[in-house]
């Protein structure tokens, strides 16, 4: 990793090396750059590669009852990607970016084959737009994003599957001096696309999440899901999980 700043140029250059026992060595890198054109505001630039060899699961998994199995014989992915972005900051205000991106994406893994089993896509494309804010202010912070996306499976000019055009999350915490939090999640998909042309609706979720720090290395971490117990299929045929509860305690020696 290279990582070099100059006045209000900032620059970054990363690289990597895998080396799979089965697929070879792939070489992959990154080049991002960032310019400060007026105070608090900054436009980004970044271009790069990646490769991603094919999981367990998604090799040798047997699925459920035959619908979602694995593929022994997929080939990994490989990708180059694209951004440009401009980013806001203030000190009151907090900070405000929006980026294009595109990803041209070659042997994507998707569960796409018959029964949903893993097959590789030989070409597809992914671009869209995200959009960030975030404001922290004395205890409280809060996140927001936004996605608008268009994807297509250059073989068939079809959309990737179950892949929605729009999505957005808000999220809300309250830290208290103590250690604790108190946080309040919202989610929203917008339809997706499955097999034979049926169309996925979309859905929003609410979650609650929060831990107590009861001793200096001790917490209790609660977190309920799907709290309006909306229904919803991530994919067709597979419900969503309805309203869940969780809870657990984590030693933290040092914290």
């Amino acid at each position: 990793l290279y990582d070099h700043r100059l006045d209000r140029l900032h620059l970054q250059v990363a690289g990597r090396l895998d080396d799979n026992s089965r697929f070879g060595s792939e070489f992959t890198g990154q080049v991002a750059s960032g310019y400060e054109f007026a105070p608090g505001w900054q436009v980004t630039a970044s271009y790069g590669s990646a490769f991603r060899g094919p999981n367990l699961s998604e090799q040798y998994s047997p699925g459920f009852g035959g619908l979602f199995a694995g593929n022994p014989d997929l080939e990994p992915e490989s990708s180059v990607s694209a951004e440009l972005g401009l980013r806001w900051r203030h000190d009151r205000f907090g900070q405000l970016s929006a980026a294009l991106y595109r990803t041209d994406v070659d042997d994507l893994i998707a569960f796409n084959g018959p029964n949903f089993r893993a097959i590789n896509i030989d070409e597809a494309r992914l671009e869209g737009l995200e959009i960030e804010y975030a404001l922290a202010h004395a205890d409280w912070q809060l996140d927001a994003n936004l996605t608008l996306q268009d994807t297509e499976d250059l073989g068939t000019g079809q959309d990737l599957l179950r892949r929605p055009e729009e999505k957005a999350a808000i999220r809300v915490d309250r830290r208290f001096g103590n250690g604790s939090w108190l946080g309040l999640e919202w989610f929203w998909s917008g339809d997706r696309m499955d097999f034979g042309g049926i169309d996925l609706d979309s859905y929003q979720l609410v979650n609650l999440r929060a831990g107590w720090l009861f001793q200096p290395a001790w917490r209790v971490e609660l977190r309920g899901e799907n709290l309006a117990d909306e229904y919803y299929e991530p994919a067709y045929g597979f419900d969503g999980a309805g309203r869940s509860w969780f809870v657990s305690l984590a030693w933290i020696p040092g914290g």
